[in-house]
């Protein structure tokens, strides 16, 4: 009874919203997505004022059927993209039956589910591809919720059609365009009742909705150890969920050592229909007669997964906006005020998050050109200028370490209680001074390295050196 309701909760959400996209200001082409479906078919990317393609990557196993997709896909219209995610890229195609169908792209380490995955299994509406996890199509080039999907014909690109089955030489071509609004950041009040706010790119704020529970705790979401801490690892209809996870990248995400972890941000009505749960925050619109479900910016056609760099910004207390911190796991209050004192005291000092904060920057024609020209040399090695520089800090740790905090030129960059101790940085934020310190459970710095970077064999690594506190007593 609780899917068929929800289901007709969908179809009515449906029917406002699409209204309302309707009237949206026309979005701009920027790129668009061609695979082929077949056996080492081609996966290619081509910008919208170019012609020719480039290939990003090939199929492992073509889609032979759809399958009843994940409710929420009712959120978005048939033939479009439902779910945009760095471990998958979900499609709504055309039924005449009223549950949503679908097939899916996968990327390849998710051709075989994880251990304890908990997400939609497409089974044979699966493309399965070569491209990994948080990459290409899954990342910077990956497709924004409601965009189109289209087939290849001799005649031109044509509309899926009512029923359709995915057949192996099929040519799938999805489309993405740049909204017109700018929206730059959205910002959330971390309680009930809290403010839901956009900034544009003109700096003006405007309110719309209202928090109906906060976020206290992280859990083990799909896909975030492919992600990065503070990425975006899953927008659609339904939800947004935000990684906390380092990508760490392991062969299966569901064996241990764990590696997952984030938070959910749902709308409303969708939220009825899911367990309740620490780890999510709920949003509703300030109208009741509107809905969130399937509606932008939130929840259709606005959020990207970016390019792995942290787009999601948290305040503690009153404090000023910072970076999310690396955490992993299900722990129910690590966003509050005892969880944060108890995994980072540096962060919590008794006060929990207060605010989250979505920042978007604009999808740049010319840096996603640039971009494309370095998948298509996948086999040769990257640019120096292109390559974040990982520090991981090297074993052993004094027995009693508990946490390590980073610094660059004097602020912290990243706190994080995962060990091996990381740190990953963007190239455009290299500082000239880095440091890290190894805290001990009682608060007390127990260890002080320091990081050179240098250029080696064309790439940027980190050279460290260690001074360990003389009055604090340590294992060799």
């Amino acid at each position: 009874m609780r899917v068929s309701r929800l289901i007709l909760v969908c179809i009515l959400l449906l029917i406002v919203g699409a209204s309302a996209r309707a009237q949206s200001p026309t979005a701009s082409e920027l790129f668009s997505i061609r695979i082929e479906n077949v056996p080492d078919g081609r996966i290619q990317v081509k910008m919208s004022r170019e012609r020719v393609w480039t290939t990003v990557g090939h199929v492992l196993e073509p889609a032979v059927q759809t399958v009843s997709t994940f409710a929420a896909a009712a959120y978005v219209p048939a033939g479009a993209v439902a779910a945009t995610a760095v471990h998958g890229i979900r499609i709504r195609t055309p039924s005449s039956g009223s549950a949503p169908v679908g097939i899916s792209i996968q990327p390849r380490e998710f051709r075989m589910m994880p251990e304890r995955y908990g997400g939609h299994i497409p089974g044979k509406s699966a493309v399965v591809t070569d491209i990994g996890a948080g990459e290409a199509i899954f990342r910077e080039f990956a497709p924004l919720v409601g965009d189109p999907v289209q087939i290849e014909t001799s005649s031109g690109l044509q509309s899926l059609p009512q029923d359709w089955q995915p057949t192996p030489g099929d040519v799938l071509v999805i489309t993405s365009s740049e909204p017109a609004r700018q929206i730059v950041a959205v910002e959330f009040e971390n309680r009930a009742g809290g403010a839901v706010t956009t900034v544009d790119s003109s700096g003006e704020r405007r309110k719309i909705g209202v928090v109906r529970q906060a976020v206290r705790g992280i859990g083990r979401f799909d896909g975030t150890s492919y992600t990065g801490v503070g990425a975006v690892n899953t927008n659609h209809g339904g939800v947004i969920t935000i990684s906390t996870a380092p990508a760490t990248r392991p062969v299966d995400e569901g064996q241990q050592p764990e590696s997952r972890g984030g938070f959910e941000i749902q709308p409303y009505q969708h939220s009825k229909s899911q367990p309740p749960m620490p780890q999510a925050m709920i949003v509703a619109p300030l109208d009741n007669a509107n809905t969130f479900e399937g509606e932008g910016p939130l929840f259709y056609g606005m959020l990207t997964l970016g390019n792995g760099a942290d787009v999601v910004d948290m305040r503690v207390g009153n404090g000023p906006w910072r970076a999310l911190p690396a955490l992993v796991g299900k722990i129910d209050d690590a966003l509050t005020g005892t969880g944060l004192s108890r995994l980072l005291p540096p962060i919590g000092s008794g006060e929990g998050v207060s605010a989250l904060r979505i920042r978007r920057e604009a999808r740049s024609y010319k840096e996603l050109s640039e971009r494309l020209k370095t998948l298509a040399k996948i086999d040769t090695a990257p640019s120096t200028a292109e390559s974040s520089i990982e520090w991981t800090l090297k074993m052993p740790y004094p027995p009693s370490a508990a946490y390590a905090v980073f610094t660059g030129d004097g602020k912290i960059i990243s706190v994080t209680n995962i060990t091996p101790f990381r740190v990953t940085i963007h190239p455009k934020d290299v500082p000239r001074i880095l440091s890290a310190e190894i805290i001990g459970s009682d608060g007390q710095t127990l260890e002080t390295r320091t990081g050179k970077i240098t250029l080696s064999g064309g790439k940027l690594t980190v050279v460290e050196s260690s001074n360990r506190h003389a009055n604090l007593s340590t294992s060799s």
